[in-house]
């Protein structure tokens, strides 16, 4: 492809033509590798001859240098600029190194809200709303309307945005006031204005250079077999972070990251992609019906985040908890394959209205509503509900009035003594009060810490909002996630707080008593085995914790 139509196609997507749209699920893409990688910055993909999605998932970024191993011979493309290919014979160490670069350039969104299409009609009120508050607000588009098995899937999001930034640190201080201010749920997110480049060198197991290409290099098996990464970076972000050896099938790619550094991403069909990322999310030892859960659920999430995501990077989708974990040929089961197979094709939908089909590992008995956990409206599909039979006890939810009784005397619920996570159903942690109280010091200036509480709670009793009070100030934490993560990464946010003193006052340390395991919004995964093994099929599975929603095959 020239480059001047691969940077029409790349304005295109910047300008807010956030549409990505699916060729028809008969037709293969008429693009070569090298066109598909670079319309990876515009959010498009192609199909394999089956009829599947193939899209690029992003493995790690930030890189100077990437290591591989092969069993068999590779073949190398490689850009200068005209396409060339090279072998790399089998048994060798593979290195690609970062010659030289130059950083794209971003703009950094401060967002207000996120309003999908069917809630459009909701924007005037809230741009109102802001300009009363002096805010100016304009509106971008993002997500995309596609075209799979003779389905129109629309996931077109709108962005209410207050700001655009060259540097990210000025959007995350903006979006910081608007939520001190508004309790706003603002955040700030990057769009690619101009992409990065660089040359990347391709060295043999001796260090001798083979070739230098320009902006992106693939490498593939000449059997098809996997490759062999090394020192793969994972969990970036995450208390999982850490390396270790992994391996993928498909093509490989390594790519210049809108840093200027290197990235690698990993070109699969959506199939295989399930075949790493269901044994990733759940345990391979589940009972079938569940791994078919899981497999469609996570099937759905990957389609519903693709154009919404990573529109600064070289990739659809992230192989972390940001997206979906995503371990590759490594973390392959016969069972959990089995499950995608079975499924090859389901998504759920609710007439024509697919259901982004988010779950967490355990709900702890009740999960929770998708606004409580994410700045985005309202889902019908992910209301927070028992896990279980009815209880009169908690038929409005989890509050501080029955929090207790939730927690000591909990309900019956299918994700309790499965086998799997049973030390996540209920759980105890204990905080040392003069660690926390100085770690809240230095990062908000609180002095001694006095106080924790709970100011606000979510359907399932999982706190939204959590209050310090010190001897300077006090300051209020949100949301879940970030309140997990102050607190020493917590399993969950649904939990109680006992602060113990000593005899003469002084806090010693806090006590505290959760429930679940994950944000608790859609499937609980730990409850679907539970519904396993209680004979509900995966279908039944899916319609509880979706509200409802029905399986199709698409392709």
């Amino acid at each position: 492809m020239p480059n001047r139509f691969f940077h029409i196609l790349l304005r295109a997507a910047l300008c807010g033509l956030a549409a990505l749209i699916f060729l028809p699920a008969h037709a293969e893409t008429p693009l070569s590798v090298q066109d598909r990688l670079q319309l990876l910055y515009s959010s498009r993909i192609s199909f394999d001859s089956r009829g599947v999605p193939k899209v690029g998932v992003g493995l790690m970024d930030g890189k100077e240098t990437l290591r591989f191993r092969s069993t068999a011979d590779v073949t190398a493309t490689v850009y200068t600029p005209e396409e060339r290919k090279i072998r790399v014979f089998s048994d060798r160490e593979i290195l690609l190194r970062l010659k030289s670069s130059a950083p794209g350039k971003c703009a950094y969104h401060v967002v207000l809200a996120n309003l999908s299409a069917r809630e459009r009609d909701k924007i005037p009120k809230l741009v109102d709303l802001w300009k009363k508050r002096n805010v100016d607000v304009k509106i971008q588009r993002v997500g995309s309307i596609l075209s799979l098995g003779g389905r129109i899937i629309d996931n077109t999001h709108f962005h209410l945005v207050a700001g655009v930034f060259a540097q990210e640190k000025e959007a995350k201080r903006l979006a910081a006031r608007l939520n001190r201010r508004y309790d706003a749920g603002a955040f700030p997110f990057a769009r690619l204005e101009r992409p990065p480049s660089g040359e990347i060198e391709i060295l043999d197991a001796e260090g001798m250079l083979l070739a230098v290409s320009r902006n992106l290099l693939i490498l593939e098996r000449e059997d098809g077999g996997p490759l062999v990464v090394p020192d793969c970076e994972y969990g970036q972000g995450f208390s999982d972070h850490g390396y270790e050896t992994r391996s993928f099938k498909g093509a490989l790619y390594a790519a210049i990251d809108r840093n200027g550094k290197l990235a690698l991403g990993n070109w699969i069909s959506m199939e295989e992609l399930l075949q790493g990322t269901v044994p990733a999310e759940t345990f391979a030892l589940a009972p079938a019906e569940a791994l078919k859960a899981q497999a469609i659920a996570a099937r759905g999430h990957l389609i519903a985040k693709l154009g919404t995501r990573h529109l600064a990077d070289p990739f659809h989708l992230c192989a972390t908890q940001h997206c979906q974990v995503y371990k590759g040929e490594s973390a392959h089961t016969s069972t959990t394959d089995a499950a995608v197979t079975a499924t090859r094709g389901e998504f759920l939908f609710d007439g024509d209205r697919l259901v982004d089909a988010t779950y967490s590992a355990s709900s702890g008995g009740h999960t929770e509503n998708n606004e409580n956990t994410w700045p985005q409206p309202k889902n019908p599909h992910l209301r927070g509900r028992l896990d279980g039979p009815a209880d009169p006890r908690f038929v409005n939810g989890i509050d501080e009035s029955n929090l207790d009784a939730f927690l000591d005397d909990p309900p019956p619920a299918y994700c309790a003594g499965t086998g799997f996570n049973n030390d996540r159903f209920r759980w105890r942690r204990v905080l040392d009060a003069g660690n926390l109280s100085a770690k809240l010091d230095r990062r908000y200036g609180i002095g001694a810490l006095l106080e924790m509480k709970a100011k606000r709670r979510g359907v399932s009793g999982r706190i939204l909002e959590l209050e310090f009070l010190g001897t300077k100030k006090s300051v209020t934490i949100s949301p879940e996630l970030r309140i997990r993560r102050i607190l020493g990464n917590l399993p969950s946010s649904l939990f109680r707080v006992r602060p113990v003193t000593d005899e003469n006052g002084t806090l010693l340390r806090f006590e505290l008593k959760g429930a679940g395991f994950g944000h608790g919004v859609g499937m609980c995964q730990t409850g679907a085995i539970g519904r396993a093994m209680a004979g509900q099929n995966y279908r039944e599975i899916l319609e509880f914790y979706y509200n409802g929603a029905k399986a199709h095959k698409l392709y």
